[in-house]
């Protein structure tokens, strides 16, 4: 994917190897447009979107994680719901377009998710820990799913402390 006019590069991450880097790409006059870039820094080979994807109406979150071994991003995606919305949680490959980005998070998003969902890989890449709000209560639940999916997150623990920054 090039760049075209109408479109801007906004927050930028790079990978632990030091070989790759994601952007996030803003289109202009829309700020809740947002897609997800990732390039070689050898200059070797063109962006290319992991949010590809996804639905139109889901919007990227700047909130991605690099697994340690710089194979795969987890990332946030917020979903139009109603006046609200929830957020999903996704994993892909890094700088491939293929295989697609996959849902990581259908058994543990509720109806609505109102703050910003934490996401990180295990030490070892394997899986995606990532906590996130239940309904209007505020209330962390925290996850555990494969980072390339393929099984259903596992719930860890409960319930933990109320979200001390709020609805974000």
């Amino acid at each position: 994917a090039t760049m075209t006019p109408n479109e801007d590069v906004g927050a930028t991450w790079l990978s632990p190897d030091g070989r790759f880097a994601l952007f996030a790409v803003l289109v202009a006059g829309d700020n809740l447009n947002r897609e997800l870039r990732c390039v070689r820094l050898d200059g070797q080979s063109l962006p290319v979107t992991l949010t590809a994807g996804l639905p139109d109406t889901y919007r990227f979150s700047d909130s991605p994680v690099i697994s340690p071994d710089s194979r795969r991003v987890a990332f946030a995606a917020r979903v139009p719901v109603g006046g609200g919305g929830a957020y999903e949680i996704w994993s892909a490959p890094l700088c491939r377009a293929s295989p697609a980005a996959v849902l990581l998070s259908p058994a543990g998003t509720p109806a609505t998710n109102p703050c910003d969902p934490r996401i990180d890989f295990t030490p070892d890449s394997s899986r995606v820990v990532y906590s996130i709000c239940h309904d209007d209560a505020l209330i962390r639940r925290i996850y555990s799913v494969p980072a390339g999916g393929g099984a259903p997150a596992v719930e860890l623990g409960g319930l933990t402390e109320p979200d001390p920054f709020g609805s974000i």
